[in-house]
């Protein structure tokens, strides 16, 4: 019984990941896995022939080869890999939290169906090892063959459904952005009240979430003490050391709203938001197909969530053209111990009236030791690293600039 178990474990577990590997390459063959954002389906009859027959192809494989080692006694229940399969499908996107991803009563339908041909199958042509020899007397003719292909290629013309997988994929969505919401506003708000920035910030959660989930980040912070992951949380934040869910967000939400202002300190006269938030989730993680789905899931949430709102993402820092006129709500004041200039930057180091140091970085500015400067109070990026000083700053506020009000 243990062998028996055993086997079909290994058997099922094999045939799940051949069907997602299979998914993850036949795109071009029309094939689809499982997606967060809303996709068009372009060979619907192909992707539902190989969700019910890969199994039963799979199942047939691995009967010859059991015959072929001496194990046929296990051929005879066979088909209870088909159902151990479907009832590991279904329990693998509940547990990663993806219900509202999937369409239930067609899974229930499919997996009827896959188990029933795999009884069927098992039953009437596994069970006697001669009978999985091919037969001419029995094959199809021709006309038949070419009949359905030609059923085939109708059915895969066909388009049901679609509307109902968008609204089923933005419905998802939106109930995860607004969970979040409610969870992590107090953090997010703390940095920007802004809706665009929330958007974007949630949409950053709900992408990692689907591609980390809560199982999967708890394995990682537990192989995290030995060092072996270096990201963590719901934020995928690189860490030394692990981290909470709630940690990990305080830390991705400073990231996110500091890279904005810092993107639109610099080219604000320039780039549009939509360019600034690609540049910033970009900063985050630069793989092309992480910013243009991140870039539309925002654009989901915040039509859904915050339409008709007329704030900008530049909402949190306020830039004028010229740095005489900028705008200071909140400011600070103190006194430049030091300044670095490097590639079209300047690094001010700031001593404040309350004697606290800050580090300040801001498009080139002719400004000396011992100045009295006036400078708003960003959130600061900390563990800075800037290449063409080789330093790295512990904390360093990216500004628009300064407003000199006294020399030493």
């Amino acid at each position: 019984m243990v062998l028996i178990l055993s086997v079909y474990t290994v058997l099922t577990l094999s045939l799940f990941l051949i069907v997602n590997w299979i998914g993850r390459h036949s795109i071009s063959r029309g094939y689809r896995s499982m997606e967060l954002l809303p996709r068009t389906d372009e060979a619907p009859a192909l992707n539902t022939a190989i969700r019910v027959l890969t199994p039963t192809v799979f199942i047939i494989i691995a009967a010859t080869a059991l015959y072929e080692i001496g194990w046929g006694f296990l051929v005879s229940k066979i088909y209870v890999v088909a159902i151990m399969y479907v009832i590991f499908r279904w329990t693998f996107n509940i547990v990663l939290d993806r219900c509202l991803l999937l369409n239930w009563p067609k899974e229930i339908i499919l997996g009827i169906i896959i188990v029933f041909i795999n009884w069927g199958v098992t039953l009437l042509l596994l069970k006697d090892r001669t009978s999985l020899l091919p037969d001419r007397a029995n094959v199809m003719s021709e006309l038949w063959v070419l009949m359905a292909l030609y059923l085939f290629y109708a059915m895969n013309q066909i388009r049901i459904g679609e509307d109902r997988s968008i609204q089923r994929k933005h419905k998802h969505l939106v109930s995860k952005a607004r969970k979040y919401l409610e969870k992590y506003d107090d953090l997010i708000s703390t940095h920007t009240n802004n809706e665009k920035m929330k958007s974007l910030i949630l949409s950053v959660m709900i992408y990692e979430n689907f591609n980390r989930p809560r199982v999967v980040r708890v394995l990682e912070n537990f192989v995290g003490k030995f060092g072996i992951s270096s990201s963590f949380g719901l934020m995928q934040v690189i860490s030394a050391h692990p981290l909470t869910d709630r940690e990990s967000v305080d830390l991705g939400v400073k990231k996110l709203v500091t890279a904005w202002e810092r993107e639109k300190s610099v080219y604000h006269s320039y780039s549009s938001d939509y360019c600034t938030a690609r540049e910033v989730i970009k900063d985050y993680n630069a793989d092309d197909d992480y910013i243009s789905e991140v870039q539309s899931i925002a654009e989901i949430i915040e039509k859904h969530l915050y339409e008709g709102t007329q704030s900008k993402l530049s909402e949190t820092i306020k830039v004028a053209n010229k740095v005489s006129d900028v705008t200071v709500i909140p400011h600070e004041t103190g006194t430049v111990i030091e300044t670095i200039h490097s590639g079209g930057y300047t690094y001010v180091s700031v001593v404040t009236e309350n004697g606290e140091l800050d580090w300040l970085a801001m498009p080139e500015v002719s400004v000396s030791v011992g100045n009295e400067i006036e400078y708003p109070k960003t959130s600061p990026l900390t563990n800075f690293n800037s290449k063409t000083l080789n330093i790295v700053f512990n904390k360093v506020m990216f500004i628009p600039g300064i407003r000199i009000v006294g020399t030493g």
